[in-house]
């Protein structure tokens, strides 16, 4: 039994914002629905439905700062698709640090709520609105699995109103293991109701990626859409961009 996988590649940064091409969602919609195997959908949220790794990234440095954390870009990186947790606990081991990863959980939460409330240009990332309608109105089955807390999930589906097309939403901050490990995408399937062959995942963080392939999972390579394009079962994922949605 497989879960096949696409990994959306964050295109360019721009003032804070991703661009994606409509072209990548566009396609989607014709595999997905042409394939009459895969009728549940798994979506990650982070760099998939809202590009609020800018906000997220932000947040973790005013934590940094607030802690005197001398992170760099690329411990930062390293980051990418763990959940808060996750990364301060690392933290605290990294810099042997005294206090508790709860309490720099507790401020990179305190950043980002600040930071979410506060920017009124932050949306949807352009097309997946439409992409999540197309699937919803098509009868397929939508999972939401995101390292994100499930506060933030709750925060960004009341402000988008996407309640009403989700089946089931999971947060990999309530699970005992973070991205890269796959219990969260095990999970999800499981809440689908429907077998592995018959679900999808739709991922941009490496970590997710590799979370997906170390389950065995199979994927399709794309290579003609730039932008979006299936890992095999011995690569890892591509793009990154930001640690996680906690």
């Amino acid at each position: 039994m497989v879960i096949y996988y696409i990994q959306i590649k964050r295109i360019q940064y721009n003032k804070g914002k991703i661009f994606t091409n409509n072209k990548i969602f566009r396609f989607l919609s014709y595999i997905f629905l042409n394939l009459n195997l895969l009728i549940a959908i798994i979506f990650d949220m982070v760099g998939v439905i809202v590009n609020s790794v800018p906000l997220h990234r932000k947040a973790f440095f005013d934590m940094f700062e607030e802690f005197n954390l001398d992170v760099s870009n690329g411990l930062y990186e390293s980051f990418t698709g763990k959940s808060t947790s996750a990364i301060c606990k690392e933290l605290c081991e990294i810099f042997d640090l005294s206090i508790s990863h709860e309490k720099l959980m507790l401020s990179k939460r305190k950043h980002f709520k600040t930071i979410f409330d506060n920017d009124p240009e932050f949306q949807m990332i352009d097309g997946a609105l439409s992409l999540i309608k197309n699937y919803f109105y098509n009868n397929l089955t939508l999972i939401l699995a995101s390292s994100a807390s499930m506060t933030n999930i709750n925060r960004i589906f009341k402000k988008f109103d996407l309640d009403k097309f989700f089946k089931a939403k999971i947060s990999g901050a309530d699970l005992k293991e973070s991205k890269p490990n796959p219990e969260i995408f095990i999970k999800a399937a499981k809440l689908s109701g429907f077998n592995k062959s018959e679900c999808i995942v739709i991922e941009d963080s490496t970590n997710g990626v590799i979370a997906v392939s170390y389950t065995h999972l199979r994927a399709h390579e794309t290579p003609e859409h730039r932008g979006c394009r299936g890992v095999g079962d011995k690569k890892k994922g591509g793009g990154g961009g930001g640690g996680g949605g906690g």
